[in-house]
């Protein structure tokens, strides 16, 4: 996953925080009824302005499959506090066949929200899951998680 900071608070993140500067695309694979990756970062550098109520996240990414094919992809994001326990789950995700007019490809997927109170880790998990054939063709490219002041 890309994860990215405005300027002051990149330099706030303490540990687990891995970038890539190029795109990388995710596909279930064969004979996989479901394929899963996932990262956890930390960051607890943040936690004046995440317990304020100052920081702002946004996850995008590209999801689709094949064809007309209802296998899909979904990035889901876990904010979790000092202990682990988790405070918030959203996903984005899931283009079926149908929002791809039958067709191969990926499409856009967004969502920005406040970064809850007394977080100070975050766990991505991106699931691609089969639904017809004998491959998995649930596919994902360039996930993105970005903090922002509110």
């Amino acid at each position: 996953f890309f994860f990215q900071a405005e300027d002051g608070i990149r330099d706030k993140l303490v540990t687990g925080v891995q970038t890539c500067a190029l795109p990388i695309y995710f596909v279930g694979g064969p004979d996989s009824p479901s394929s899963t990756a996932n990262q956890q970062i930390t960051i607890s550098g943040n936690a004046a302005d995440i317990d304020a109520g100052r920081l702002n996240f946004t996850v995008t990414g590209y999801f689709g499959g094949f064809d007309g094919q209802d296998d899909r992809a979904s990035l889901s994001v876990t904010f979790r506090d000092v202990d682990g326990n988790n405070l918030k789950s959203i996903s984005i995700g899931n283009v079926n066949s149908s929002d791809r007019n039958g067709n191969n490809g990926l499409q856009g997927r967004t969502l920005t929200d406040t970064v809850p109170v007394r977080t100070r880790s975050v766990l991505f998990v991106l699931t691609m899951q089969r639904l017809v054939g004998p491959y998995n063709d649930a596919a994902a490219d360039s996930m993105t998680f970005v903090l922002s002041q509110r």
